[in-house]
């Protein structure tokens, strides 16, 4: 693809609609969608690197061994890096090595030092903690790969010879796929798509990165001849090359003044090998591709000079070089103003690492203390169950001691009748003149009796302790003789639910209506329900039958109604459940 063509394609590219597509494709709330969770701890060996077409640039050894030697000193694994899974991946399953593969997106410099590190300390070294996203377009991984470098603590800014490389990379891609489309349809696509990854906007992109577009558009003729300038600077083979001194986009800033690619490719091979220097590289681009020679002034043109003045003839320099105003004119203070520009960058940079590492240290933070709320809440649940379920043993106690007395008055009672029956027995014996064996056959049958009475009452003794209820009046121990008034239980669905004014009844369930208590279980007040646990007996009113809403039914469950009673400790749930059901309705 020629220069002209590309400079025109910028000049007269399409109409802003499908830019708008582009760039609202990349937009971070479109990408935020296709989160699938933030934060997750993820084992290094399921970690893989990044597919082509997902990475912005290699993977440098030297910056690895300096983070390598960094994390030696210094390693703070809440940092979070940026990874890719399928949809069908299971989160909780990434912190166990082998289990779940993820791509990384962002951190691949993080992930291979760590890796390195992995055996010296298993439990610092082999985690990280990643945002992971499923569902992500080629453009949208990229985007995320690019925000993550420049915003990552350990990331290394990105050189302006990978920023071509990508460029390039980029272009082939979107020539690729509009095959058969007009190279404007193409140079519209390529640089939209470029302005969303970066987030800049056309006028951006024309001011800041116009020679890195120029370069990458090049095809393989001229631009590997490119490349072989990029690998030179970074080897050290330029001709005059200063120990920090990297490539910049200032070396090419005349390169599309040569016209003649075969001149192009001529200059390129010179400032490779080593033959000509930067700044001779930029002036012959400047005069079109030709090397200047420099202009001399001969020494005879200088001593004729000096004689005319009067002056003694000075030796002379052989070869003088001819000013020139459009190349070196204030370099010096462009040097300056780049080298402030750079340190500005740097410092703008580095507080936005700062400001990402304290946001994530504040989201870290934020959910130790979240999960530490969620475990006080627990805790203090668990205690008011426990409390509540010792107060009631206590009142149980209390009962089943009354019980006890209860049955032990009895006992006593019995024996004192027995001895009074004994006497009375014999006073009869004395004066009814009975022989021997009738007095003992009568006795033994007192006896009997009396027996019989006392194993009664020993049998309702046992029966309190076993069900530990409520204590029963002593007019209930008398046993009726009358059995016409038996009452048949009936087994029905009865429910716990909320009426009006925070009131809770039981109610019994027939399809879709409520026959409800006449008298309320307790209420709900403030947050909390009151109620009377002495009170276990609640009789139905058969003509309160109304229709429901499910969402003010607390609890179900089974139990016998006797006659037009429901006894609450005789339900299939218990009744420390029924207030635990209660409350968790309440929360």
């Amino acid at each position: 693809m020629d220069l002209s063509e590309v400079e025109k394609n910028e000049e007269n590219c399409e109409s802003e609609d499908q830019d708008e597509i582009i760039f609202r494709s990349l937009d971070m709330e479109m990408i935020k969608k296709n989160l699938k969770a933030a934060h997750v701890k993820v084992h290094i060996d399921n970690l893989i690197p990044p597919k082509d077409g997902h990475s912005i640039r290699a993977i440098s050894d030297k910056h690895v061994q300096d983070l390598v030697k960094s994390f030696q000193k210094s390693f703070q694994p809440y940092t979070v890096l940026i990874g890719l899974a399928s949809t069908k991946a299971d989160i909780s399953k990434m912190s166990i090595p082998n289990h779940e593969s993820v791509e990384i997106l962002g951190g691949n410099h993080t992930v291979a030092a760590l890796k390195q590190l992995a055996g010296e300390n298993s439990e610092v070294y082999k985690y990280v903690y990643m945002d992971i996203y499923t569902n992500l377009t080629e453009a949208q991984a990229l985007s995320l790969s690019y925000k993550h470098n420049e915003l990552h603590e350990n990331s290394q800014e990105l050189s302006f010879s990978e920023k071509v490389i990508f460029f390039h990379t980029s272009f082939l891609k979107n020539k690729e796929k509009h095959a058969g489309k007009p190279q404007k349809h193409i140079s519209t696509r390529w640089r939209s798509e470029i302005g969303a990854i970066l987030n800049k906007s056309k006028v951006e992109l024309k001011n800041s990165y116009k020679v890195h577009f120029s370069l990458a558009a090049y095809d393989d003729d001229v631009w590997n001849p490119i490349t072989d300038v990029f690998d030179a600077f970074e080897n050290y083979k330029i001709k005059g090359q200063k120990k920090s001194e990297k490539c910049t986009q200032y070396c090419f800033a005349n390169f599309t003044k040569v016209k003649d690619n075969s001149e192009k490719i001529t200059l390129l091979k010179k400032l490779s090998t080593g033959k000509i220097t930067p700044e001779e590289f930029r002036s012959s681009c400047l005069s079109g591709g030709k090397i200047n020679e420099k202009t001399t002034v001969s020494q005879a043109t200088k001593r004729k000079s000096q004689q005319n003045s009067g002056s003694e003839p000075v030796e002379v320099a052989d070869e003088v070089p001819v000013y020139n105003p459009r190349t070196e004119t204030n370099e010096g203070n462009k040097d300056n103003l780049k080298e402030e520009m750079k340190d500005l960058r740097k410092q703008l940079r580095d507080s936005k690492r700062d400001l990402e590492n304290l946001k994530q240290e504040n989201q870290h933070l934020t959910k130790q203390l979240q999960d530490s709320e969620k475990d006080k809440q627990l805790k203090d649940t668990q205690l008011e169950t426990k409390e509540k379920q010792i107060e009631q043993l206590k009142k149980t106690m209390v009962e089943y001691v009354g019980i006890m007395k209860r049955m032990k008055a009895l006992d006593n009672k019995s024996k004192v009748g027995l001895s009074l029956l004994i006497r009375s027995i014999s006073d009869v014996i004395a004066e009814s003149g009975l022989t021997i064996a009738t007095k003992i056959d009568d006795l033994q049958k007192s006896l009997k009796e009396e027996k019989d009475r006392c194993q009664l009452a020993e049998e309702a003794a046992a029966r309190a302790r076993a069900t530990e209820k409520a204590p029963v009046a002593e007019h209930s121990i008398k046993r009726k003789n009358d059995t016409s008034q038996v009452i048949i239980a009936e087994e029905k669905e009865v429910v716990l639910v909320e009426y009006t004014k925070g009131k809770i009844y039981f109610a019994i369930k027939d399809k879709d209506f409520l026959t409800y208590c006449q008298r309320p279980v307790g209420v709900i007040r403030d947050g909390h329900f009151t109620h009377a646990p002495q009170k276990l007996s609640f009789t139905v009113n058969e003509k309160d039958k109304q229709t429901f809403d499910k969402k003010y039914i607390i609890c179900s469950m089974k139990g016998s109604l006797g006659g037009k009673c429901i006894k609450a400790d005789q339900l299939s749930i218990s009744i420390e459940n029924q207030i635990l059901a209660i409350q968790k309705y309440i929360d």
